[in-house]
């Protein structure tokens, strides 16, 4: 196994190091990854020092959990616009977990303001965006670092080194096939995420998920972008497919309707906990406006696509091709790549499937009585010669171990070196702009130049050649 090093100066120890201030904007599901790891394992070199959100329920929910741990009280700013916040608390860092058509002009303002930004993927949902980000960040001279929990997975890493040491030669081809599951898809399809002018839609954010990986992977920056898909099983216009509404007429959210016809439904406890966060009385006093409670029939503010393929042409020759549906009986993913010398082959499935009105957040249930267990397999397939089975690592933690790796890397600085890892604006652009050219592809049925999108990294084959 790799060591752990520290960045920066190799005598200076951890604790040596003056205290980090971090505040964090945008305080939805996704801040409690930072959060937790800031006010545990890492709080003596490390301090929150303010949360800014415009919803004070969201605020106090993750407030409420710091409490419970004996942690003070965290400054509060109910706002959108986070300028005042840095005004008056001057963090070192802002990590911004904000719905991600601000992530771009939120970094931008930050860094004008002094500080640096640690970003939630994506970088940008749009090209303007990623080229806002990029000009910020030369202008200003502040770090921009974007979250690839991804890349931190241990079986991630395990690629990552095989394909490093040869064992297939060189890549000459990739292919990624990905199912959600139907209960996971139902979690973007009742959110913001499904309104692609805030999300950027599935091929954004799954570019910064699995085409990321694959940039890493093959350490190439993307040349060409060609992309096909629909919106083919949630919506208005599919509900029929499922037997949806023919016993009745069908609610534009959860909270409050009848959802007993609808297997697809969350379980009330599930919604229980988004009204925690979020008040789903439309009307309410003090409510954000937002609901997260939207049922994935109706008939707008749902625009994205639900199954996709997406053709790329690598700067240094290797062709992928991705797959990605987002309502299959079970979460199953299938990675390959061919080389010259060899195929290296992943796959990563559960035991079980997803269940009627099962919770949004347990993807999978048991089968048969026998509790679901995910199944993992890594194996070479050298020309002319026996396959091999290549353990796989496994590690305690959300993102199948990855984000305690990703959080000692952000706010400790330790890393293993021989992976590169770390990602800064333009890594996090180049897999953005997969997404924002896909999606452009979508509109067009054209292959796009993903150099003509975004000048900034068309100069880089490598991926190492970008920050």
């Amino acid at each position: 196994m790799a060591t752990l090093t520290t960045s920066g100066d190799p005598q200076q120890t951890i604790a040596d190091r003056p205290r980090r201030r971090y505040a964090i904007v945008g305080l939805g599901c996704r801040a409690g990854m930072f959060i937790e790891p800031l006010a545990t394992d890492h709080h003596e070199h490390a301090e929150i020092v303010a949360f800014c959100d415009p919803n004070p329920a969201a605020i106090a929910a993750h407030q409420r959990k710091l409490t419970q741990q004996g942690l003070p009280e965290t400054p509060r700013f109910i706002a959108s616009d986070p300028t005042e916040m840095v005004r008056r608390t001057r963090p070192d860092t802002v990590i911004l977990c904000t719905p991600d058509h601000l992530h771009a002009p939120q970094a931008v303002r930050l860094m004008e303001l002094g500080c640096d930004v640690i970003v939630e993927k994506p970088l940008a949902i749009d090209a303007a965006g990623c080229r806002d980000v990029l000009e910020a960040t030369a202008r200003t001279g502040r770090r921009v670092r974007v979250t690839f929990n991804c890349r931190y997975m241990p079986w991630a890493g395990l690629i990552h080194k095989l394909l490093r040491q040869g064992v297939i030669g060189d890549v000459i081809s990739a292919q990624i096939d990905w199912m959600l599951d139907a209960r996971k898809g139902v979690t973007y399809f009742s959110r913001w995420h499904a309104e692609k002018n805030r999300s950027g839609g599935l091929l954004v954010h799954k570019a910064t998920h699995h085409l990321d990986l694959m940039n890493w992977w093959l350490d190439a920056v993307p040349r060409t972008v060609f992309a096909m898909g629909d919106r083919a099983f949630f919506g208005a216009e599919n509900k029929h497919k499922h037997g949806i509404g023919r016993h009745g007429p069908v609610g534009d959210h959860y909270v409050g309707q009848d959802n007993s016809g609808d297997p697809f439904a969350p379980q009330p406890h599930t919604l229980g906990e988004a009204r925690g966060r979020f008040d789903c009385t439309p009307g309410s006093p003090g409510s954000p406006g937002y609901r997260p409670d939207r049922s994935v029939w109706r008939g707008h503010d749902l625009d994205i696509e639900d199954v996709m393929s997406v053709m790329v042409r690598y700067h240094t020759g290797p062709i992928l091709t991705y797959n990605l549906h987002a309502f299959g009986p079970r979460p199953q993913a299938m990675i390959a790549f061919n080389g010259t010398r060899g195929r290296l082959e992943f796959h990563q499935q559960p035991g079980g499937r997803v269940m009627p009105n099962g919770p949004v957040t347990t993807a999978v249930m048991p089968e048969d009585g026998v509790p679901a267990m995910w199944r993992t397999r890594c194996v070479v397939h050298p020309l002319f010669a026996q396959a091999w089975e290549v353990p796989v690592p496994v590690a305690e933690g959300d993102h199948d171990g990855g984000d305690p790796l990703l959080a000692m890397s952000l706010f400790a600085g330790m890393d293993d070196p021989s992976l590169g890892r770390a990602a800064g604006a333009q890594q996090a652009a180049a897999s953005a702009l997969i997404g924002i050219a896909g999606n452009l592809s979508l509109d067009t049925g054209q292959p796009v130049d993903m150099g003509q999108l975004c000048p900034h990294i068309s100069h880089a084959f490598r991926l190492h050649e970008l920050d």
